[in-house]
């Protein structure tokens, strides 16, 4: 049931790029709002306590007592970010702005840019995995079962759309899912770029079965962990594993596939930058620099941050 004056989040948090997991939601804040096109950044991001009971209840259904929990650890979590990461984050865009105005985004370059992203997401996943373990285990063998039944469904809608399909129709839908998040950044493509996007989709089309195999080796051993209810320091310690080590449950094959992915990804965004017209590139300067404005005025300006308490995860410093 939703709470009695609480809105619907914002389209853009609920169509993530990162998925709605609950296992992950405490993963969801600014970086989240930030690559799925928020229009209000700040608005998302300072009420992402509110909005969580939402996110869940599209997985799970959750009494008063353990809506309220959500609510608490969301905001303890964005008090922990906000005074730890965001400054970082401005630095990050600001400095994205630069070099974009300096016409330096070589291919060297960009794949540094996205691994201080990839590092900005881990650091975020420490900080979150004992908060989600307290929250897996408030649910009951019920909810457990609910939660990932629904994962399941999101499974079998993943398998339709990227594995069963004809290949032809696969390549199309990451062709198309990745053409809306570049015209997010950069406006209209043009035909070189779209072609860019489309030889792209060809290239990483047959990723979407191995993909789907981890999704589900990775539920399975978080379900594993919650139907043997071992004590909570244990559980919080196979929580953290798996937010921080998913590798350790795959084999080289997939390292593989996801470093091939990270390697075709960086390539395509360097064939973007080289293509970039004077209105494209004048736009995503824009963009960089309204992202710095608004980490810098998101950021918390005093220590006394409501829940940056002892039970905070240590600070993570993840742009280095």
């Amino acid at each position: 049931m939703r709470p009695i004056g609480l809105r619907r989040p914002p389209h853009c948090l609920i169509r993530t790029s990162f998925g709605r997991r609950f296992a992950q939601l405490l993963a969801l804040g600014a970086a989240a709002a930030l690559l799925a096109g928020c229009a209000s950044l700040t608005v998302a991001y300072n009420r992402l306590h509110w909005w969580a009971p939402l996110y869940a209840q599209n997985y799970v259904s959750l009494n008063m007592s353990q809506r309220a929990q959500l609510r608490r650890e969301v905001a303890a979590l964005r008090d922990w970010h906000c005074s730890t990461q965001l400054a970082e984050y401005a630095e990050w865009a600001g400095g994205l702005a630069h070099e974009l105005r300096a016409g330096d985004l070589h291919y060297g370059r960009i794949d540094a840019l996205y691994g201080q992203v990839r590092s900005a997401w881990f650091g975020l996943s420490a900080a979150a995995s004992h908060r989600a373990a307290r929250l897996l285990l408030a649910l009951s063998p019920r909810q457990v079962d609910q939660l990932f039944d629904e994962l399941e469904k999101d499974n079998r809608a993943f398998e339709r759309k990227y594995v069963m399909r004809a290949a032809v129709e696969a390549e199309a839908r990451y062709a198309e899912r990745m053409e809306k998040q570049l015209r997010d950044w950069i406006g209209n493509l043009t035909g070189a770029q779209r072609r860019a996007v489309a030889d792209w989709s060809r290239e990483i089309q047959p990723i979407g079965a191995d993909r789907l195999a981890a999704r589900r080796l990775w539920q399975a051993e978080l379900r594993r962990s919650l139907r043997e209810r071992r004590e909570p320091a244990v559980f919080h310690t196979e929580v953290r594993r798996l937010f921080l080590s998913p590798e350790s449950l795959w084999g080289d094959e997939h390292e593989e596939v996801r470093s091939r992915y990270r390697e075709s990804l960086v390539a395509l965004l360097s064939r973007i930058a080289d293509s970039l017209t004077t209105e494209q590139r004048e736009l995503l300067v824009a963009r960089a620099t309204a992202w710095q404005r608004d980490f810098e005025r998101m950021a918390c300006r005093s220590k006394g941050s409501l829940h940056a308490a002892a039970d905070s995860a240590p600070a993570v410093q993840a742009l280095n």
